[in-house]
């Protein structure tokens, strides 16, 4: 289990923060966030940015087979798109189905980006990294001034 949370943590890492690192260069360092991009998109199927980065590595360690069965799954998964984002979808999907991985790439990059500004892909941004801000409810321990008083005028006896 903890393995399993390290890898959900580190996929997420780079995701939506441009200050991170992609693990673009090194072949090890991709693998690596693949397969842990691999395991939150089985635990969560229904996530689009979790999704759309995994069918980016899979694509950038020349796995254009199973980047382009995950492109299907995504096409089930999303209402219907405006004209743009899906010129772009179907354009990697065709590009893929030709063989052409490099220029799949860019057409996904462009489709991600349109989908970023769109309530389905921030609300997967939500579900994978929570909300930002002060957790709300009520505490599981309070602390009063009248114990602590108590405490110090026993301790002083």
């Amino acid at each position: 289990m903890e393995r399993r949370a390290s890898c959900h943590i580190e996929a997420l890492s780079a995701d939506d923060d441009p200050s991170q690192p992609r693990p673009t260069g090194d072949p090890a360092a991709r693998k690596r966030a693949q397969e842990c991009l691999a395991k939150v998109v089985e635990s969560l199927p229904a996530n689009l940015p979790a999704r759309l980065q995994f069918v980016e590595l899979t694509l950038r360690n020349g796995e254009s087979d199973r980047a382009l069965m995950h492109l299907e799954e995504i096409r089930k998964l999303l209402p219907e798109l405006s004209p743009e984002p899906l010129q772009y979808f179907q354009k990697g999907i065709e590009l893929l189905q030709a063989s052409q991985s490099q220029e799949a790439i860019t057409a996904i990059l462009i489709f991600r980006n349109f989908m970023r500004v769109t309530p389905f892909y921030q609300a997967g941004v939500h579900e994978l990294k929570g909300l930002a801000g002060p957790l709300t409810g009520t505490p599981l321990l309070t602390f009063s001034q009248d114990v602590s008083v108590e405490m110090q005028q026993q301790e002083a006896i």
